[in-house]
């Protein structure tokens, strides 16, 4: 059926360009361009790939931006502020956003993954998230966490409307 036209494309898109989706990891609060931020979120973005089993990709980072401008290593913070000072935020914009304190991580799924499988990247994120540095929050954004969450409600509205059903039964 139409499910099968909808995957073949997804497979296409893949194939062009590597992934068939976006999961990010967001840090918000304080200085999220400060060195224990920045360590951090290279850190969690890191175990986020190695506990993915393949299915997570890095595509860009805070700390990969910075690490591209100091030799590969991640800079201190005197060099960052150089680095986000002098590069135009047209290029810096996509992994931090000093306004809203907010630093990503991007992840791109490598292939087509079941609601299951998403739920579960999604739940790894949340557990990374969980001990984030002092005076910020972190938390998984995107399309495949928005899916999850609209899902989840579902479910929960579908046990509600059953219970519901039982006790009318039960009634009558």
């Amino acid at each position: 059926g139409s499910g099968d036209t909808a995957l073949t494309q997804a497979e296409q898109v893949r194939k062009e360009i590597g992934v068939t989706g976006e999961i990010d990891l967001v840090l918000q609060g304080g200085d999220p361009a400060g060195s224990s931020a920045v360590k951090w979120l290279d850190s969690a973005s890191r175990q986020a790939v190695t506990n993915s089993g393949g299915d997570l990709r890095a595509l860009q980072s805070l700390p990969g931006f910075l690490a591209g401008f100091n030799q590969g290593s991640l800079p201190d913070e005197a060099r960052t502020a150089l680095i986000l000072n002098r590069i135009p935020s047209y290029f810096s914009g996509a992994v931090i956003d000093p306004k809203n304190g907010m630093a990503l991580s991007i992840f791109g799924l490598t292939h087509v993954t079941s609601v299951e499988r998403d739920r579960a990247l999604v739940s790894e994120l949340n557990n990374l998230s969980a001990n984030p540095p002092a005076g910020s929050r972190a938390f998984p954004a995107g399309l495949a966490v928005l899916a999850q969450q609209a899902l989840v409600a579902l479910q929960y509205d579908q046990l509600r409307l059953t219970a519901l059903g039982i006790v009318l039964i039960l009634l009558v």
